[in-house]
């Protein structure tokens, strides 16, 4: 797409914040807007429960976001590591999902139910 061009959506309606861009959000292909953020997103939160599991390990020096060393630690003692390894696996099985025909809602969903749950309150 040119610069000077205007995405649009299906139904012809340019897709800009002033016309609603948020609300239009649902009307974009899925590689238009999930492929990139999405992936994004998971790598993300891929890398943070990878840390927590290393500071469970105690290997905090292994980690990768040592500017939230702190974050990490607290997240470390506040979670049990069977269930962080598990949403690791979960985040690891909806990765390859999503690069397959797969409803991303319902991906998604599943994995906020697997997201672990603390057992001390922070």
């Amino acid at each position: 797409m040119a610069m000077s061009e205007v995405a649009r959506t299906p139904d012809g309606l340019p897709l800009s914040q002033a016309d609603g861009f948020w609300n239009r959000l649902d009307l974009l292909p899925r590689s238009l807007y999930w492929g990139t953020h999405l992936a994004c997103l998971l790598a993300l939160w891929t890398g943070w429960w990878r840390d927590v599991l290393l500071a469970q390990a105690g290997c905090l020096d292994a980690c990768n976001n040592i500017d939230h060393q702190a974050e990490i630690e607290r997240d470390a003692q506040s979670f049990v590591p069977v269930d962080v390894q598990a949403f690791l696996h979960t985040l690891s099985r909806i990765e390859g999902y999503l690069h397959h025909t797969v409803n991303t809602t319902l991906a998604l969903d599943v994995l906020l139910l697997q997201l672990p749950r603390p057992t001390v309150s922070r």
